[in-house]
């Protein structure tokens, strides 16, 4: 025992001794997780939070970034389907906004004032069936300064409702197709739409 307690052994084998100092350590700390994770699961709690995207909590709503937000407002949830993109009416009174849900685009038409859904065409969905290519683009529909027509942009095609004053949008929209012919048949994905000054 005298030999171990030596400055000179201890020189000598101060490798060894490094070696089993951080072995050690290193059980000690793997030790220490386990019993944090053990820990974790028997009070219920996963260690990473139970929180769902989408839902709102006491500290905010939370994204799929795992960020959380705190919108100021109000909050309308379209229950089969997610907004991709919207516009409001000219005067104010109606959204409109390209829904996705299940591989499938479709429009849905808000009262802004009731925050209620009022229509939605091209769900897929028993006697509703899909409007132009079944898809939607990512910017938003566009409305004629009138508030009477309605633009909806999809991967190929271009769909034009009429608007009722309701709101309430004709269940037949005209379709146009944008599709490219000849060799290359890919699709043009429309990205932003405009008017001319004079509405033609």
């Amino acid at each position: 025992m005298r030999r171990i307690l030596s400055a000179r052994w201890r020189h000598e084998h101060r490798r060894t001794l490094r070696m089993i100092t951080g072995i050690g350590g290193a059980l000690a700390l793997v030790g220490a997780l386990t019993t944090a994770a053990v820990a974790a699961s028997v009070t219920g709690g996963s260690g990473f939070g139970d929180e769902h995207v989408g839902t709102t909590y006491a500290n905010g709503m939370l994204l799929p970034t795992n960020q959380w937000v705190k919108p100021i407002g109000t909050r309308l949830l379209v229950k089969d389907g997610r907004l991709v993109a919207s516009s409001i009416s000219p005067n104010g009174q109606y959204m409109a906004a390209l829904t996705w849900n299940d591989f499938t685009g479709f429009l849905t038409m808000i009262d802004l004032k009731t925050g209620k859904v009022i229509q939605q065409v091209g769900t897929g969905v028993g006697s509703d069936h899909t409007i132009g290519d079944g898809s939607v683009a990512a910017d938003g529909p566009l409305w004629s300064p009138d508030g009477s027509t309605l633009w909806v942009p999809q991967t190929a095609d271009l769909l034009r409702f009429s608007v009722g004053s309701d709101g309430m949008v004709a269940a037949n929209p005209v379709s146009i197709t944008l599709e490219q012919n000849g060799a290359n048949s890919t699709a043009d994905l429309p990205s932003g739409m405009a008017l001319s000054q004079d509405g033609s």
